[in-house]
């Protein structure tokens, strides 16, 4: 067994967080699909946070606005001025229209507000994956609302990772894989994560059992059937990510 993680292990993830919010509920990585996914029982919710053309951090996972706004320009070239003008709530029903894409710091109001507990996934645009940890990082560490935890850092990004060890090594980090790769706990370690998060598919129980072995907390998404989500469950996984926290609220507790 090699090392545990040498960064505070005092944060536990919670048996559920909901993705994006509740992105089968509401429109992801919104203000309202927040509030939703609260009203459907998380208690924790992840977002992406992407870097406008002037360097502003706000919630958003695609490098594109084609899909979630019906504006096919990509995110790297629009000022935050231009964001704040998106619609970021009709493609997922009238009823969501008008709501925006939001600021990270406006959601972290909302945070304190909701006393959620929160895991950022770091998607940068290429070639801006260090600015996009240093201008996360720095927010956070300036104004993350002393009511709540400190939230968790996560990027599929292995420099996004590197730049928030060195940036702010006292906030907790979790690296992301679609599949377990051989070198993984040698990467873990160097990067100092709390938690690895595992895409659902082609998960083995040894995988988990591996990872946790060394220490970490193992998340799985987008976990989203009950079939599944029992059978991870089953397998002793530390945290089910989900677009359908109500659905599985009952799973885990």
């Amino acid at each position: 067994m090699s090392d545990a993680p040498s960064q505070p292990a005092a944060l536990r993830l919670p048996a559920l967080i909901g993705h994006r919010g509740a992105a089968l509920r509401a429109p992801e990585n919104t203000l309202g699909g927040i509030r939703r996914a609260v009203e459907l029982g998380a208690t924790w919710v992840e977002v992406d946070v992407m870097l406008t053309r002037d360097g502003v951090p706000i919630l958003h996972h695609d490098y594109n606005f084609a899909r979630t706004c019906a504006h096919p320009v990509n995110v790297a070239e629009l000022s935050s001025v231009a964001v704040a003008q998106l619609d970021a709530g009709a493609w997922f029903g009238w009823a969501w229209e008008g709501e925006p894409v939001p600021l990270l710091e406006e959601a972290m109001e909302l945070f304190a507000e909701l006393g959620l507990g929160v895991n950022l996934e770091l998607k940068p645009t290429p070639g801006r994956a260090a600015e996009t940890a240093e201008a996360t990082l720095d927010l956070v560490t300036r104004g993350w609302p002393d009511t709540l935890p400190a939230p968790l850092i996560s990027s599929f990004a292995r420099e996004c990772l590197e730049v928030a060890r060195d940036y702010a090594p006292e906030v907790p980090r979790g690296r992301l894989w679609e599949a377990l790769p051989d070198d993984w706990a040698a990467e873990a370690a160097q990067l100092e994560v709390l938690s690895v998060h595992l895409w659902r598919q082609g998960l083995t129980r040894a995988q988990v059992h591996a990872v946790q072995a060394e220490g970490y907390q193992l998340a799985v998404f987008t976990v989203n059937a009950a079939e599944e989500a029992r059978r991870f469950v089953e397998w002793g996984v530390d945290c089910l990510i989900t677009d359908v926290p109500d659905e599985l609220l009952a799973l885990v507790n």
